[in-house]
């Protein structure tokens, strides 16, 4: 059963593959429209968001996949507290998310949204400008706060570091991110834990990473 609005194309190659899954779509947009019951009790697997049934009403569910990362928003469901095995993003979301956040750094360090304005008006500036206002920035050095240092913040942490960028992660106390009912529920990927080369600090120090950051990227 699938809560998520996707293309056709990308149910049609789903049922390809898995020519012996029975394939159900309540996309929960604008329509709001929630599966019938008797066929939510026969389900299997879940692919949903931020929809989420009450565990006694999905007895049959083997398994959800989630359309996040993260898991913050099940945290208090009866799903949460069942048996029920939860997949994320989590093992594909980090690289490209970390590429870009890497590839925005550089855009702003290197005045590319300037360059860009620039070249879109025709209007290339003279030497004595350019020296102003367009003179790339070095990043060796500096520092980037990663608000949010989960499986998506180390692995910016770990491209940042051959750029020669220092890294602040600020991160909840909660010790059961990394233990307990989240580490049953759910793989933790490849980064299982903090990166030791970035400062990694308690959310209640946020404002400590914020005075000390050049670049600010917020997971």
């Amino acid at each position: 059963m699938c809560i998520r609005d996707r293309p056709d194309a990308w149910f049609d190659e789903l049922a390809r593959r898995l020519p012996e899954v029975r394939i159900h779509r309540f996309p929960m947009g604008s329509s709001g429209v929630a599966p019938e019951p008797e066929l939510l009790a026969r389900a299997h697997l879940l692919h949903t968001s931020d929809w989420f049934p009450d565990a006694t009403s999905a007895p049959a569910l083997r398994g959800i996949q989630l359309d996040t990362s993260g898991v913050d928003h099940v945290r208090g469901t009866s799903l949460w507290a069942s048996d029920v095995p939860i997949a994320t993003l989590g093992g594909i979301a980090p690289v490209p998310m970390a590429e870009y956040a890497l590839m925005s750094i550089l855009e702003l360090a290197h005045r590319m949204p300037s360059i860009h304005r620039l070249r879109d008006a025709r209007a290339w500036p003279g030497a004595k400008d350019r020296l102003a206002d367009l003179t790339p920035r070095a990043i060796a050095g500096a520092t980037v706060g990663i608000v949010g240092y989960g499986r998506i913040g180390r692995e910016i942490s770990r491209l940042a570091a051959p750029f020669g960028l220092r890294v602040l992660g600020v991160r909840r106390t909660d010790e059961s991110l990394a233990a307990g009912s989240s580490a049953e529920k759910f793989d933790t990927g490849r980064a299982g834990g903090v990166d030791p080369a970035a400062g990694v600090v308690p959310l209640e120090r946020l404002d400590e990473v914020l005075t000390q950051s050049d670049f600010l990227v917020v997971v």
